[in-house]
């Protein structure tokens, strides 16, 4: 009893108070017996009205957990559902790991490597975001949205699908990565001098069609440093060159910028109340800047 009391403090006042009763407890390297007449093979726990049995997997686990509580029937036979083990309970909240592995992914893959270390465990799981891909999905749960989908142009003009979350009658949110994300782009594409953020003014653009006029907008996660040119473009501002000609919005056209046309800019987006949601505050160059540090 001393081991199991170091184990599991509390538990041999219950055997010796008659709450429990055990057959054999098989631990590694220990095995019990406290009533060898009612032995049915070791790594069992038996509650008093012999046949009560917990399975060895979920016997082993609570010894881990160094606690049992036990609450249910003790006087007749009962089926083992009336018994209750309270134990170990895990929360998950992980963001993504970028372009790889989502934040909802991580979740499933934590809940099934405790189930298996562990043993039957009671699990929750929270998708959380830092304001690039995901962070759309964690606002409809934590807001009981809803998603609703869009045909626009990815990263490099390649037609994509991507949605936004409605949250109610006036606000929307949506998320860069869903339209001008790096995952979406090969590896031996990646170059932020190729990419455009078109895509995502067109998600803006499909947000306002649809009458919302409250919209946050995650930044993070793009796989473009084009200062937001194609943003613009899509919701009708005009960037053009010193010889007239209107740029697509790549990064590489930056510096190729001579003149700005207000005149076409979707007048809905400027009385449309517009979040944006991002954790850094790097300016676009300089030794902290986006280009160098991101681009």
């Amino acid at each position: 009893m001393d081991f199991m009391d170091r184990k599991a403090p509390g538990l041999s006042e219950q055997v010796r108070a008659g709450h429990l009763c055990l057959a054999d407890i098989h631990v590694p390297g220990q095995i019990f017996q406290s009533r060898p007449g009612d032995r049915i093979g070791a790594g069992r726990y038996i509650f008093r009205g012999i046949g009560h049995e917990i399975s060895e997997h979920l016997c082993l686990y609570i010894w881990k957990c160094d606690k049992l509580y036990l609450t249910g029937k003790t006087d007749h036979y009962t089926h083992m559902h009336d018994w209750r083990a309270i134990y170990m309970k895990l929360l998950f909240a992980s963001d993504s790991f970028k372009g790889t592995v989502t934040s909802a992914q991580t979740v499933e893959f934590l809940t099934k490597a405790a189930n298996e270390v562990f043993g039957p465990c009671e699990t929750k799981g929270v998708p959380v975001a830092d304001g690039g891909e995901g962070t759309t999905d964690a606002v409809i749960e934590a807001r009981n949205g809803e998603k609703a989908f869009v045909e626009v142009h990815g990263p490099l003009m390649e037609k994509v699908t991507a949605y936004y979350g409605k949250l109610g009658n006036s606000e929307a949110d949506l998320e860069m990565a869903q339209a001008s994300g790096l995952p979406m782009v090969p590896e031996e594409l990646r170059n932020p001098l190729n990419t455009t953020t078109y895509g995502t003014g067109e998600l803006v653009k499909a947000v306002l069609d649809a009458g919302f006029t409250d919209i946050s907008i995650a930044i993070g996660g793009s796989a473009t440093n084009g200062c937001g040119m194609g943003f613009a473009s899509a919701l009708g501002i005009k960037f053009l060159d010193k010889d007239g000609n209107v740029l697509e919005g790549k990064g590489s056209e930056l510096e190729k910028v001579a003149h700005i046309d207000m005149s076409g800019f979707d007048e809905r987006a400027k009385k449309a109340h517009i979040t944006v949601m991002c954790d850094v505050t790097n300016p676009l160059c300089g030794k902290d800047g986006a280009t160098y540090t991101f681009g």
